[in-house]
């Protein structure tokens, strides 16, 4: 895949109702030493998290990866947290682990439903 199939993807993928739902921070390309060098990098955003994903293709080699950080620090930290996500080749399959990714950081952990006294009265 190249830059311009990934950006593709991406317009494809998140767009919400012609909304403006990604930050592009860096699309740009230059030469150095005879070496074409292009970078995208874009960013989304949750309640709570803010994903940089970003693309950069050399004459060698292609790469594709993922940070999650935290949009604000916890109580008594003056830092966000942060993880890195999957990353690899500039790849359909390396896309979609980003994207799985997301989604499982996104998830919250349920806790067991506890019986209420209704539920006993009713025999549920």
């Amino acid at each position: 895949m190249n830059i311009n199939e990934f950006k593709e993807i991406i317009k494809q993928e998140l767009t919400i109702n012609n909304d403006q739902v990604i930050e592009v921070v860096e699309d740009s390309g230059m030469g150095h030493d005879g070496n074409i060098v292009y970078n995208y990098e874009i960013r989304l955003y949750t309640n709570d998290h803010v994903y940089c994903i970003s693309a950069n293709v050399t004459n060698q080699k292609t790469y594709l990866g993922c940070i999650a950080s935290e949009r604000k620090p916890r109580a008594g930290e003056n830092w966000t947290r942060g993880n890195d996500l999957s990353d690899g080749d500039l790849s359909i399959e390396t896309w979609n682990n980003i994207k799985n990714d997301i989604i499982k950081y996104e998830l919250v952990k349920l806790f067991p439903k506890q019986e209420s006294k209704l539920d006993i009265v009713k025999g549920n």
